[in-house]
């Protein structure tokens, strides 16, 4: 990972993670579905890359798992279905 990558990790609070766990948790318990997390970006009005990396730390987490299925992202490319464990 590149130092300016690893200190903008490290600046974001662990409050603010929390705030947007929480937000992205209450999103998806809405699709039971699932959603990629460029839709939860739109539903929640943040950025995609915000999403996409608290995405992760939800899966790491056992929170939120990985579907087999993928839809396309605005700009096109497949992303990953992700649901409420």
């Amino acid at each position: 990972m590149r130092k300016t990558s690893l200190k903008a990790y490290q600046s974001i609070t662990l409050e603010s993670k929390q705030t947007q766990w929480a937000k992205i948790t209450r999103c998806l318990a809405k699709h039971p579905d699932g959603l990629t997390y460029d839709e939860i970006a739109r539903k929640i009005r943040h950025e995609p890359v915000q999403v996409a990396r608290r995405m992760a730390e939800l899966v790491n987490g056992k929170i939120i798992v990985n579907t087999k299925q993928t839809r396309p992202t605005r700009t096109g490319r497949a992303a990953m279905v992700r649901k409420i464990k």
